[in-house]
């Protein structure tokens, strides 16, 4: 069996949403290093433990 593929209209707020996936998914594989390279799970603390590191 073959595929079917249905092409629609991207509305702007579908496009917004899209790009800010990306940029959540890019932050997300940024800090995973950190996250495991340091052991800071918890999201409060990698906020403030990132906050210090770039004040310093």
């Amino acid at each position: 069996m073959g595929k079917a593929s249905i092409q629609r209209d991207v509305t702007p707020v579908e496009a917004r949403l899209t790009t800010l996936c990306s940029a959540y998914a890019d932050a997300c594989h940024r800090v995973n290093p950190v996250v495991r390279e340091h052991c800071v799970w918890n999201r409060v603390a990698l906020h403030q433990w990132r906050a210090y590191t770039l004040l310093c």
